[in-house]
Protein backbone atom coordinates (compact mmCIF):
# COMPACT_ATOMS: atom_id res chain seq x y z
CA UNK A 1 0.00 0.00 0.00
CA UNK A 2 1.36 3.28 -0.82
CA UNK A 3 0.66 6.33 1.21
CA UNK A 4 1.75 9.96 -0.32
CA UNK A 5 3.43 12.14 2.54
CA UNK A 6 3.31 15.68 0.45
CA UNK A 7 6.47 17.07 2.07
CA UNK A 8 7.10 20.10 -0.12
CA UNK A 9 10.60 20.26 2.65
CA UNK A 10 13.14 17.68 4.30
CA UNK A 11 11.15 15.66 7.22
CA UNK A 12 13.14 14.69 10.14
CA UNK A 13 11.79 11.75 12.23
CA UNK A 14 12.79 11.25 15.97
CA UNK A 15 10.24 8.70 16.11
CA UNK A 16 7.84 6.25 14.37
CA UNK A 17 5.67 3.74 14.99
CA UNK A 18 3.19 0.96 12.84
CA UNK A 19 0.61 0.17 14.88
CA UNK A 20 -1.74 -2.61 12.78
CA UNK A 21 -5.64 -2.59 12.90
CA UNK A 22 -6.17 -6.35 12.99
CA UNK A 23 -3.56 -7.97 15.21
CA UNK A 24 -5.42 -11.71 14.52
CA UNK A 25 -3.95 -11.19 10.71
CA UNK A 26 -1.06 -8.69 10.57
CA UNK A 27 1.56 -11.02 10.72
CA UNK A 28 4.34 -8.38 10.48
CA UNK A 29 4.72 -4.97 8.15
CA UNK A 30 7.45 -3.06 7.02
CA UNK A 31 7.71 0.81 5.90
CA UNK A 32 10.01 1.92 3.54
CA UNK A 33 10.33 5.38 1.90
CA UNK A 34 10.57 5.83 -1.99
CA UNK A 35 11.25 9.88 -2.75
CA UNK A 36 13.15 10.98 -6.08
CA UNK A 37 15.36 11.67 -6.17
CA UNK A 38 16.42 10.54 -2.65
CA UNK A 39 19.37 12.18 -1.24
CA UNK A 40 22.57 10.44 -2.46
CA UNK A 41 24.45 9.36 0.83
CA UNK A 42 27.90 7.25 0.87
CA UNK A 43 27.44 3.52 1.80
CA UNK A 44 27.85 2.26 5.28
CA UNK A 45 27.17 -1.54 4.03
CA UNK A 46 28.06 -3.95 1.44
CA UNK A 47 25.37 -6.59 1.87
CA UNK A 48 26.08 -10.45 0.68
CA UNK A 49 24.01 -10.14 -2.24
CA UNK A 50 24.24 -14.04 -2.66
CA UNK A 51 22.18 -14.01 0.53
CA UNK A 52 20.01 -11.61 -0.62
CA UNK A 53 18.42 -12.87 -3.43
CA UNK A 54 14.89 -13.02 -3.13
CA UNK A 55 12.43 -15.37 -5.29
CA UNK A 56 11.82 -15.22 -8.92
CA UNK A 57 8.88 -12.83 -9.86
CA UNK A 58 5.70 -14.64 -10.40
CA UNK A 59 5.40 -15.60 -14.09
CA UNK A 60 3.97 -13.15 -16.36
CA UNK A 61 0.09 -13.72 -16.28
CA UNK A 62 -0.71 -14.17 -13.00
CA UNK A 63 -0.76 -10.67 -11.78
CA UNK A 64 0.09 -7.52 -12.75
CA UNK A 65 4.27 -7.02 -12.73
CA UNK A 66 5.82 -4.02 -11.23
CA UNK A 67 8.80 -2.58 -13.32
CA UNK A 68 10.89 -2.34 -10.06
CA UNK A 69 10.10 -4.92 -7.50
CA UNK A 70 13.10 -3.59 -4.75
CA UNK A 71 11.20 -1.61 -2.60
CA UNK A 72 12.26 2.05 -1.26
CA UNK A 73 14.66 2.33 2.10
CA UNK A 74 13.24 0.58 5.12
CA UNK A 75 12.24 2.95 8.03
CA UNK A 76 10.09 0.70 10.60
CA UNK A 77 8.88 -2.59 11.15
CA UNK A 78 6.46 -4.13 13.14
CA UNK A 79 5.97 -7.90 14.57
CA UNK A 80 4.36 -8.75 17.61
CA UNK A 81 5.47 -7.39 20.78
CA UNK A 82 7.24 -4.64 18.62
CA UNK A 83 7.61 -1.42 20.19
CA UNK A 84 7.20 1.84 19.38
CA UNK A 85 10.76 2.95 17.66
CA UNK A 86 11.99 6.34 20.01
CA UNK A 87 15.46 7.49 18.93
CA UNK A 88 17.91 9.30 20.90
CA UNK A 89 17.53 13.21 21.77
CA UNK A 90 19.95 14.75 19.03
CA UNK A 91 19.16 11.85 16.43
CA UNK A 92 16.68 11.20 13.59
CA UNK A 93 15.70 9.77 9.77
CA UNK A 94 15.85 11.99 7.13
CA UNK A 95 12.84 11.95 4.72
CA UNK A 96 13.16 13.95 1.39
CA UNK A 97 10.33 16.06 -0.34
CA UNK A 98 7.34 14.45 -2.32
CA UNK A 99 8.56 10.85 -0.89
CA UNK A 100 5.69 7.83 -0.45
CA UNK A 101 5.68 5.92 2.77
CA UNK A 102 5.26 2.17 1.14
CA UNK A 103 3.93 -0.38 3.43
CA UNK A 104 4.70 -3.96 2.89
CA UNK A 105 1.97 -6.16 4.70
CA UNK A 106 2.06 -9.56 5.08
CA UNK A 107 -1.14 -11.27 6.47
CA UNK A 108 -2.06 -14.50 8.19
CA UNK A 109 -5.30 -16.30 7.19
CA UNK A 110 -6.93 -17.77 10.40
CA UNK A 111 -10.43 -18.41 8.60
CA UNK A 112 -12.58 -15.57 8.62
CA UNK A 113 -13.10 -12.48 6.72
CA UNK A 114 -11.24 -9.76 8.47
CA UNK A 115 -10.03 -6.13 8.05
CA UNK A 116 -7.22 -4.50 8.68
CA UNK A 117 -6.38 -0.42 8.29
CA UNK A 118 -2.35 -0.29 9.52
CA UNK A 119 -1.52 3.32 10.51
CA UNK A 120 2.09 4.63 10.60
CA UNK A 121 2.79 7.39 13.33
CA UNK A 122 5.56 9.61 13.07
CA UNK A 123 7.53 12.65 15.40
CA UNK A 124 8.81 14.87 14.07
CA UNK A 125 12.33 15.87 15.26
CA UNK A 126 11.93 19.35 17.11
CA UNK A 127 16.29 19.10 16.63
CA UNK A 128 17.44 22.23 13.77
CA UNK A 129 20.40 19.52 12.97
CA UNK A 130 20.11 16.34 14.22
CA UNK A 131 22.56 13.30 13.27
CA UNK A 132 21.21 11.56 10.90
CA UNK A 133 20.10 7.64 11.48
CA UNK A 134 20.22 5.44 8.81
CA UNK A 135 17.82 2.28 8.99
CA UNK A 136 18.84 -0.52 6.89
CA UNK A 137 18.09 -4.75 7.26
CA UNK A 138 19.58 -7.99 5.76
CA UNK A 139 18.47 -10.88 5.45
CA UNK A 140 19.63 -15.02 3.81
CA UNK A 141 16.66 -15.41 1.48
CA UNK A 142 17.64 -19.01 0.56
CA UNK A 143 17.91 -20.64 3.78
CA UNK A 144 16.82 -24.05 3.23
CA UNK A 145 15.30 -26.15 6.26
CA UNK A 146 15.52 -29.46 6.21
CA UNK A 147 12.68 -31.95 6.88
CA UNK A 148 12.81 -33.38 10.73
CA UNK A 149 15.52 -30.99 11.56
CA UNK A 150 15.33 -29.62 15.11
CA UNK A 151 18.28 -27.13 14.61
CA UNK A 152 19.73 -25.44 11.71
CA UNK A 153 21.68 -22.66 11.87
CA UNK A 154 21.63 -20.09 8.89
CA UNK A 155 24.26 -17.25 8.53
CA UNK A 156 23.59 -14.31 7.10
CA UNK A 157 26.62 -11.43 7.31
CA UNK A 158 27.54 -8.02 6.15
CA UNK A 159 30.69 -5.65 5.60
CA UNK A 160 30.92 -1.98 6.81
CA UNK A 161 32.67 -0.23 4.35
CA UNK A 162 32.90 2.68 6.56
CA UNK A 163 32.95 3.42 9.99
CA UNK A 164 29.58 3.36 11.83
CA UNK A 165 27.87 3.35 15.24
CA UNK A 166 25.04 0.98 15.38
CA UNK A 167 22.40 1.88 18.37
CA UNK A 168 19.86 -1.09 18.28
CA UNK A 169 18.89 -4.74 16.43
CA UNK A 170 16.00 -6.02 15.70
CA UNK A 171 16.34 -10.14 15.09
CA UNK A 172 12.79 -11.53 12.90
CA UNK A 173 12.61 -15.02 12.32
CA UNK A 174 9.11 -16.59 11.53
CA UNK A 175 7.56 -19.37 14.10
CA UNK A 176 10.41 -22.04 13.27
CA UNK A 177 13.39 -19.55 14.73
CA UNK A 178 14.57 -20.68 17.84
CA UNK A 179 17.14 -18.33 18.76
CA UNK A 180 19.58 -15.67 17.49
CA UNK A 181 23.05 -14.64 17.11
CA UNK A 182 24.76 -11.56 16.49
CA UNK A 183 28.44 -11.47 16.50
CA UNK A 184 31.01 -8.92 15.54
CA UNK A 185 34.24 -9.27 13.63
CA UNK A 186 36.99 -6.66 13.84
CA UNK A 187 39.10 -6.31 11.11
CA UNK A 188 41.70 -8.12 13.31
CA UNK A 189 39.63 -11.09 13.43
CA UNK A 190 38.76 -10.66 16.62
CA UNK A 191 34.83 -11.66 17.22
CA UNK A 192 32.67 -10.22 19.82
CA UNK A 193 29.56 -11.41 20.60
CA UNK A 194 27.36 -7.96 20.76
CA UNK A 195 23.51 -9.57 21.04
CA UNK A 196 22.02 -13.43 21.99
CA UNK A 197 18.66 -13.90 22.19
CA UNK A 198 18.82 -17.95 23.26
CA UNK A 199 14.98 -18.41 23.51
CA UNK A 200 13.48 -16.21 20.53
CA UNK A 201 9.71 -15.93 21.04
CA UNK A 202 7.62 -15.20 17.48
CA UNK A 203 4.69 -13.48 19.71
CA UNK A 204 7.27 -11.11 21.15
CA UNK A 205 9.74 -9.05 18.75
CA UNK A 206 11.25 -6.30 19.79
CA UNK A 207 13.85 -3.59 18.99
CA UNK A 208 17.20 -3.99 20.86
CA UNK A 209 18.79 -1.09 21.80
CA UNK A 210 22.55 -1.02 22.80
CA UNK A 211 22.99 1.02 26.66
CA UNK A 212 26.42 2.08 25.25
CA UNK A 213 26.14 2.38 20.97
CA UNK A 214 28.52 0.18 18.88
CA UNK A 215 31.10 1.85 17.41
CA UNK A 216 32.19 -0.19 14.51
CA UNK A 217 35.52 0.37 12.36
CA UNK A 218 35.56 -0.10 8.40
CA UNK A 219 36.12 -3.56 7.32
Amino acid sequence: FYIPTNFTEPKWIQAIELRPGNREVVHHALAFYRATPDMKRAPVLQINRTQMALPPPPKQGSRPQREDRTPGRILATYAPGTNPQVLRPGTAIRLEPGGVIELQMHYTANGKAAKDRTRVGLVFSKDPSPREVRVTHFMNGTLVLPAGSPDTRVDADITFVSDAVVWGIFPHTHVRGKKWEYVLELPDGTKKNVLSVPTYDFNWQTYYMFTEPLQVPKG
